[in-house]
């Protein structure tokens, strides 16, 4: 038990140790900041490969605070039965999923951010050696950003997808369209290099979940190609190398909280975490209690001195000391040439 004589770093570790240390991944890449397109939408073109993540909401019973009203705190923690390439769930014993807790799926591209694009430092920094070499990304070259600590300059950032958008992504899709050489109606993607266009991202957080956010596309820009030289300036990041959940990790997490998790659809799981804490319980209330003793006379009369073997009995008791205040890389790739 941690108490208030522990030391602050036993605190801070009890404390911390309540949430799962699973990276997220604004730990890795830039992830554009959602207040960003609050209050006016924000004009992107999204690039590269996507790749997605699952999350539990979950929410802990702290218990009841000195007012005797119980309060809670809430958190996100991923969830190990998604599975990122094939983008579905699997059976990976999620215990979040075995509480049939519901998973949030969110979605992560790279995209150019217009007016980070049109307020452009002049000195755009240093590449590191990493930078300067192309990478392969999803199916294309690209020049990736080694990570957030270099001093080189790109006006892409990660954009945060959720479930909500994709309709309205496919059907902005489904209207882009472009004639081939046999004069051919096709459509394209929207993050495709030469058929892509721009959109607008809106985020209205007083509205319910589902329309919190929104997409539009940008009619007045028509398609906005990005040609090999431009492809060339730009660093995306690489959102293919965000670790996978460390489910040991999260199960260590899930164990220290698991009685606590009052937002949970079925609890079945949860019985013999409940009886461990019920034994738990019954040994520390038939533990021998420890006598709790008064400090508030300064002469600690209360605290009887323990003798030694050499100290005479009539020795008296000596008078305790005051206490100190001392406290205590690889050629070009083809389609870049």
């Amino acid at each position: 038990m941690v108490t208030m004589e522990s030391s602050w770093a036993e605190v801070d570790k009890q404390v911390s140790s309540q949430k799962t240390s699973q990276p997220r991944m604004s730990d890795i890449v830039e992830v554009y900041d959602k207040k960003n397109y609050e209050s006016s939408p924000k004009r992107i073109r999204l690039l590269g490969p996507c790749t997605s993540m699952a999350t539990h909401y979950v929410t802990v019973d702290k218990g009841k605070s000195e007012n005797g009203k119980s309060s809670t705190y809430s958190f996100v923690t991923p969830c190990c039965n998604w599975n990122r390439e094939k983008m579905c769930f699997e059976d990976n014993g999620c215990p979040y999923c075995n509480l049939k807790m519901k998973a949030s799926i969110k979605f992560y591209q790279n995209a150019i951010i217009r007016d980070l694009e049109d307020l452009a430092p002049a000195n755009k920094g240093v590449r590191s050696e990493y930078e300067k070499t192309p990478k392969v990304f999803g199916t294309k070259q690209f020049f990736l950003k080694e990570n957030k600590q270099t001093n080189s300059y790109t006006p892409v950032r990660v954009v945060e997808i959720p479930r909500s958008l994709i309709s309205k992504l496919r059907n902005i899709e489904s209207t882009n369209y472009y004639m081939d050489a046999d004069g051919t109606r096709k459509t394209a993607p929207v993050a495709d290099l030469q058929y892509g266009v721009d959109l607008f991202l809106f985020y209205h957080p007083e509205k319910k979940a589902a329309e919190m956010y929104d997409i539009q596309r940008d009619v007045d820009s028509g398609k906005t190609p990005i040609d090999k030289e431009y492809r060339k300036s730009l660093l995306l990041w690489n959102i293919l190398e965000v670790p996978e959940v460390d489910k040991e990790e999260l199960m260590k997490s899930f164990d220290r909280i698991a009685t606590k998790i009052t937002n949970a659809e079925d609890k079945t799981f949860l019985e013999p975490y409940f009886r461990k804490e019920r034994e738990a319980n019954k040994e520390e209330r038939e533990a021998p209690k420890t006598k709790i003793i008064s400090l508030d006379d300064d002469s600690m009369d209360d605290i009887p001195a323990e003798k030694t073997k050499s100290e005479p009995a009539s020795m008296p008791k000596s008078e305790p000391e005051p206490a100190s205040d001392d406290i205590d890389d690889i050629d070009e790739f083809e389609d870049l040439d």
